[in-house]
């Protein structure tokens, strides 16, 4: 598995096809649960044909942070977390001064964000500069 991998994962599989139709049946795992938590009812059995697709799950951090780049998302992240990841602020970087761009259904919006906003898979995390 990748380090990107996301903490959900979806299994398609096959139904009896009626009518000469074709609908995977799709199946949603949480690993967290299952691995962390101890969630059996998250431990599928699979089946001959089944797909199994995961997911990269990622954000991205630029700006006044020492260790720019992309980092795995953890479910619950936020802001500040994401800041820690990265090496913490450098000594002109503002915690107040902090813009996420975040992908919607049309077009990807870009707004101010508190440190203790939680991080979505790709958002990108601007830092700024301190005003002073």
């Amino acid at each position: 598995m990748s380090q990107y991998a996301g903490y959900q994962i979806s299994i398609f599989r096959k139904k009896s096809s009626t009518a000469g139709q074709n609908n995977p049946e799709k199946i949603t795992v949480d690993v967290d649960r299952l691995l962390n938590g101890g969630d059996i009812s998250q431990d599928i059995e699979l089946q001959n044909a089944d797909v199994i697709y995961v997911p990269k799950s990622v954000f991205y951090i630029y700006g006044e942070v020492n260790r720019p780049g992309a980092y795995r998302l953890e479910k619950g992240i936020t802001v500040k977390k994401a800041i820690a990841l990265s090496g913490g602020l450098t000594p002109k970087g503002s915690p107040r001064r902090i813009e996420t761009t975040r992908k919607g259904t049309e077009v990807e919006e870009t707004r101010s964000s508190e440190i203790d906003s939680y991080v979505q898979s790709d958002d990108v995390i601007n830092i700024k500069e301190s005003l002073f």
